[in-house]
């Protein structure tokens, strides 16, 4: 089957009419007293023959017939042109065909009245358009006669102008199953009239027909590499001028194509280009209006400006815009509300969307599709432009008004990036929006909220963390949750008293088995208190506890106290900084030694800096400097010391010691590093 969920590759339609909004145009007065409302469009190309008229795509959007059978056209001049609607577009258009003089740049379309217009079928050959049917239910065809009765009981998605057939994928939306029935007009110079051969490409069934005539036909379901060699063709005797030409191929969800080629020779066969056909004209909306002075027409387009496919989840950026430039309301149908003549929505997923833009008592409808082969252009969550651009769209979002699946998709996008500011909204949002409290409790978005607000609101990340330590001890995740708080009470909120009864709940909640934990913790506290025996006492402690381990190995430990080291940096530079968390939590109870060595500050203290948290940073190594002055590390301490006192805006003191680098160690290489940074502080 097809996987609905993904983009597929797709063959450019060069017929897709563009659709411009806002342009400012002069219109003839209203021509049409029943309906109320206008589009003006600019004639873009000439069709082959007057007879092939000129494609116009009407913004019905609910207001007018989907097929466009309401719709009246005329000139400039006010005077009244042929007709003849060809059914419901793309982009909630109707698709309708309108043959204006040669001489005509513009062409108004009136629209909305619900009386159908006269048709005038006898006046048109329409050039080549693709009409995307629905698949019924049933079994699947054994010959060409049981997949007519299909199509005849098929209903039509959408209908668009080609200029060639050559189509791989659904143009209109995601389904899996449906038809491609490509209809028009081959154009046969004389030099090319007599015998030709014909082949046709399928995905898995299909015919083709020439002058009424089938002359090649697929039954039964196929592969399209049964096809691509050319097994399926046929002759046909083509007269110079217009010979009629309908193509049919069907999808049972393993992916539609249709290709029609010409055949000389297993080595000489090319797909028929476009100027093989007849063509119709190609126009180009300018803009929408209404009957009424001062009224805004809803009519709008919407128009997918990018996708970012991640952990199997598709997000796409669409932008909603009005024919007219008129400002709306937006009612999106998983209840969004936006305003404006222009906005842009980030959607997750890719089910067919329900849109509302309303403007005054007047209202249009319609929906928002991803056409499987139409993408449009990739974006990539780790190019920062992208990602921000994406997270501005959540930003604006109205999170409480969403569904709690999109809710969570938001939430593994922003969380891409660690300790993203940009999810405090989202988490609160979901929190806010949480089960019944008979509901296993959910601690993911307490987490990301207290990790996320930690730096800019630690008020709102105690509350998460606070909400955390008193969830049910026995969780697995609940002890490394609670080291976590206090260490974000001590180098954050700088609040030892908070960390000594975080540290005291741990011991008699987690048991023996994280004594260790809770002395480090206590040893921390103490160290930042400035108060050295008693940190000298708990950190031999938190070495005993660490020894005591029946799976202790002090050579084993070196080893990978310096693997942990080097992981550690790596992880630092990569921006993985709760994985680098992580490990400085594994290096210090494998080799608590390195209290003391300097190595363990300095490596937490490089943390607190990218957490945003420079304060601590300085906590940090103060702590270690006081239990310890001749730390072998000493200046590559000073040296973050300095750059935390940067982050801190504290210039002065951080040129200070750049100072004393350069002057107590002039050939250390930190002292390089601070010669340049006090060149760039100049």
């Amino acid at each position: 089957m097809v996987n609905r969920r993904r983009w597929r590759g797709f063959l450019p339609l060069p017929g897709v009419l563009l659709l411009a909004a806002g342009t400012a145009f002069a219109a003839p007065a209203w021509e049409e007293p029943g309906s109320p409302f206008r589009a003006e469009f600019e004639v873009l190309s000439q069709p082959d023959l007057p007879e092939a008229g000129v494609a116009v795509q009407v913004p019905a959007c609910g207001l007018a017939a989907a097929d466009g059978s309401d719709v009246r056209a005329t000139d400039g001049r006010g005077r009244v042109l042929p007709v003849l609607p060809l059914g419901a577009g793309t982009d909630n258009s109707a698709l309708v065909l309108v043959k204006p003089p040669a001489d005509c740049p513009r062409v108004f379309c009136y629209f909305g009245s619900g009386v159908p217009a006269k048709k005038s079928p006898l006046d048109f050959k329409p050039g080549l358009t693709l009409d995307v049917r629905t698949m019924p239910a049933g079994r699947p065809p054994e010959n060409r006669r049981e997949l007519e009765k299909l199509l005849e009981r098929s209903e039509r998605i959408a209908r668009l102008p080609v200029t060639e057939i050559s189509q791989a994928g659904n143009p209109a939306d995601l389904r899996g199953g449906y038809f491609l029935v490509f209809e028009g007009f081959l154009n046969v110079p004389k030099e090319l009239a007599g015998t030709q051969t014909f082949m046709l490409v399928a995905a898995e069934a299909g015919w083709l027909q020439v002058r009424e005539r089938v002359v090649a036909e697929i039954a039964g379901r196929r592969r399209p590499a049964d096809s691509a060699r050319g097994e399926f063709r046929g002759d046909a005797e083509l007269p110079p001028g217009l010979s009629t030409v309908r193509c049919v191929a069907a999808d049972f969800g393993r992916g539609g194509m249709a290709v029609v080629a010409r055949w000389k020779g297993p080595k000489e066969k090319a797909a028929l280009a476009p100027r093989d056909f007849l063509k119709s004209g190609a126009s180009r909306l300018l803009g929408t209006a209404c009957r009424d002075a001062g009224a805004v027409c809803p009519a709008f387009r919407c128009r997918a400006l990018s996708y970012i496919g991640y952990q199997d989840v598709q997000y796409t950026e669409v932008q909603f815009e009005t024919c007219g430039g008129g400002s709306v309301e937006w009612l999106f149908s998983d209840g969004a509300r936006l305003s404006g003549a222009k906005v842009s929505r980030g959607f997750v997923g890719l089910d067919t969307r329900g849109v509302t833009a309303a403007a005054g008592r007047a209202e249009a409808h319609g929906t928002v599709t991803f056409p499987q082969a139409r993408p449009p252009p990739p974006a990539n969550i780790f190019a920062t432009a992208d990602f921000l651009r994406y997270s501005a769209l959540i930003a604006h979002e109205p999170l409480d008004g969403l569904d709690i699946a999109a809710l969570q998709a938001f939430r593994a996008f922003l969380a891409c990036r660690e300790r993203n500011p940009d999810l405090i909204p989202v988490c609160q949002s979901l929190i806010r929006r949480s089960s019944a409290p008979t509901a296993r409790f959910n601690y993911s978005p307490f987490l990301e909220l207290a990790r996320s607000a930690a730096a800019d609101k630690p008020e709102t990340a105690a509350q998460a963390y606070g909400r955390l330590l008193v969830a049910d001890n026995r969780e697995p995740w609940w002890a490394g949750v609670a080291e976590e708080y206090a260490e974000f009470a001590l180098f954050r909120q700088r609040d030892a008293k908070l960390a000594i009864r975080i540290a005291d709940a741990l011991e008699a909640r987690g048991g023996a088995g994280f004594r260790g934990s809770a002395a480090t913790i206590r040893y921390l506290a103490a160290r930042q208190d400035g108060d050295a025996a008693r940190a000298r006492e708990c950190l031999a402690a938190a070495v005993k506890a660490v020894s005591a381990r029946p799976d202790y190995n002090p050579i084993a430990a070196v080893i990978r106290r310096n693997e942990m080291e080097t992981r550690f940096e790596d992880l630092l530079k990569a921006g993985f900084l709760q994985k680098a968390w992580e490990t400085l939590r594994e290096w210090r109870e494998i080799w608590p030694d390195d209290w003391d060595s300097g190595r363990l500050p300095l490596a937490r203290a490089k943390l607190w800096r990218a957490f945003g948290w420079p304060a601590g940073a300085v906590a940090e190594l103060d702590g270690a400097a006081k239990l310890n002055p001749l730390l072998p590390n000493l200046p590559e301490l000073e040296f973050v010391r300095a750059q935390s006192r940067l982050d801190l805006g504290e210039n002065a003191a951080a040129k200070e010691t750049l100072r004393g680098i350069l002057a107590q160690y002039p050939n250390h290489p930190a002292a390089a590093a601070a010669r340049t940074l006090l060149e760039r502080l100049r």
